[in-house]
């Protein structure tokens, strides 16, 4: 079973606006997500398996990216970056997957904690039948 949607107004000041992370907007409707009931699960546990793949997909993604960056880095970083610290000039393979692994993880908690301002739904509600003839 789905999550219900349902839609409330958020809370509003005297001149009919309304507060979203510090930025006024006028007059959108918020949507949330509720949970069904108790028992009404059909697919138990969907939803973990899902993010379980989504981590196996960054860190395949962090492996195989983190390939040309290094290489890249080892050749071009003595040269060109000679002023940064060593630590920073010698980093590993592993550091490098790391940092795009932690990179990853750091720009889907920011997708996820900012408001979204806008919100497009479409609703297909033409349930006339034609006639052919």
């Amino acid at each position: 079973m789905r999550p219900k949607k349902i839609q409330r107004k958020g809370m509003c000041n005297k001149n009919n606006t309304k507060r979203f992370g510090g930025v006024l907007s006028s007059r959108i409707i918020v949507t949330e997500l509720i949970a069904p009931e108790k028992g009404s699960h059909k697919m138990f546990g969907l939803e973990y398996v899902l993010a379980l793949i989504k981590i196996l997909f960054n860190i395949g993604f962090a492996i195989v990216t983190a390939l040309p960056f290094h290489f890249a880095w080892v050749r071009l970083a003595p040269k060109f970056f000679s002023f940064l610290p060593k630590i920073w000039i010698g980093l590993s393979y592993w550091e490098m997957v790391g940092i795009l692994l932690i990179s990853m993880f750091v720009g889907d908690l920011i997708q996820r904690l900012t408001p979204k301002f806008v919100n497009v739904t479409q609703n297909n509600t033409n349930d006339t039948k034609t006639k052919a003839g």
